[in-house]
């Protein structure tokens, strides 16, 4: 059984790593394009942001465990999964935008006064998320991993190299622009 489901796991393994990259290599590039203080300020907002990301991503965890069903129950499945990603990606951005400098406020209030706005910009990105993250479940429900490997390879490549890009235009904001942005594109 193993050998039988070894190649697909091996694909979900690697598609997983891809997607994860980003995540996990973001707050070093704001420690070595920025500074480990500015990267401090950064990896509160960007942990935070992590609450609004996700929902979207377990929503698509479940759609994906739910692949036997009929296909014309997968759609309106479907349907559902991404209303309630928007809703809770709304509600989330709204108490953000509203109140990112009391929440930071916690933490100090130099990470208010440094990462507010890169809070309320990363924020954002929940919406384009929905999408990445759909597009990568459907894949995985139609078992088209392979070809969706490219798309988020160059996808997890883009939103390190805009950040990078945006970190040298405009500190802190314009990283979390330049990130924001690529996961738009």
């Amino acid at each position: 059984l193993l050998r039988k489901l070894g190649f697909s796991a091996f694909q979900h393994h690697i598609l997983n790593l891809i997607q994860q990259v980003p995540t996990t290599a973001l707050p070093v590039v704001v420690t070595i394009l920025l500074s480990a203080t500015t990267n401090a300020w950064f990896y509160i907002a960007w942990m935070i942001s992590g609450f609004v990301f996700t929902a979207s991503y377990a929503l698509t965890t479940v759609l994906y465990a739910i692949n036997t069903a009929p296909p014309d129950e997968i759609a309106r499945k479907m349907r559902m999964t991404l209303n309630l990603a928007l809703i809770t990606s709304l509600g989330a951005n709204l108490v953000i935008q509203i109140g990112a400098t009391q929440i930071l406020g916690l933490f100090g209030h130099t990470y208010a006064e440094e990462a507010a706005w890169s809070l309320r910009i990363v924020s954002l990105a929940a919406f384009p998320m929905i999408i990445k993250y759909h597009y990568i479940a459907v894949s995985r429900i139609n078992q088209t991993l392979l070809r969706a490997m490219l798309p988020v390879a160059i996808g997890s490549a883009l939103e390190l190299g805009a950040a990078a890009v945006g970190a040298r235009m405009g500190n802190l904001v314009g990283l979390t622009i330049g990130w924001t942005c690529a996961v738009c594109i």
